[in-house]
């Protein structure tokens, strides 16, 4: 019985980081000072854990914040930090 109680807490701490790294809606929009702050990007697919398709952009100090790829001012901010690191 300890080691199914064991079993179980491992499955559910796994579960509880796999949720926290999912985006579960889009921001509207950001300020410009905020894109400045903006340092990578990755791309989150849809699969068993993330229900939706989306760009997490991460800013300086790891805070991050999610967007919708289809909206022209992400697709753009993706661009600029691509040009960034190719420098």
């Amino acid at each position: 019985i300890l080691l199914t109680l064991l079993f179980f807490l491992l499955f559910l701490f796994q579960s509880l980081y796999v949720i926290s790294n999912c985006c579960l809606k889009y921001v509207k929009k950001i300020k410009n000072s905020t894109k400045k702050m903006v340092i990578d990007y990755r791309k989150q697919v849809t699969d068993g854990s993330c229900n939706i398709f989306a760009i997490v952009f991460i800013m300086k100090r790891r805070r991050h914040f999610c967007a919708d790829p289809e909206q022209q001012w992400v697709k753009n901010l993706m661009m600029t930090v691509d040009a960034k690191v190719l420098c």
